[in-house]
């Protein structure tokens, strides 16, 4: 019988390979980590204590021309830096 594949319905094999070589770990979670990320319609909030999803995101937006800043939470220009991605439409 056939399984549905979330990943398989909301993303292409070569996307994922394309994700794979980008950094992104190969299990099951990341991919659909990176397919609710990329295709979600919501802005995700991302908490990522070992960096593998920070490092991956920053390289895959930085490949398709936009602009990230990464910020954390005892950085003491936090709150305005937030402030102005929210503002401005910015990728924090």
């Amino acid at each position: 019988s056939l399984r549905f594949s979330f990943t398989g319905f909301m993303s292409s094999e070569s996307e994922m390979l394309t994700w794979k070589a980008e950094g992104l770990p190969s299990d099951g979670l990341s991919l659909e980590n990176a397919v609710v990320i990329l295709q979600g319609t919501q802005v995700p909030y991302i908490i990522d204590p070992s960096t593998q999803a920070t490092t991956w995101l920053k390289g895959h937006i930085k490949k398709g021309g936009g602009t990230l800043e990464v910020v954390t939470i005892q950085d003491p220009r936090f709150t305005t830096t937030l402030e102005l991605a929210v503002r401005f439409g910015k990728t924090l």
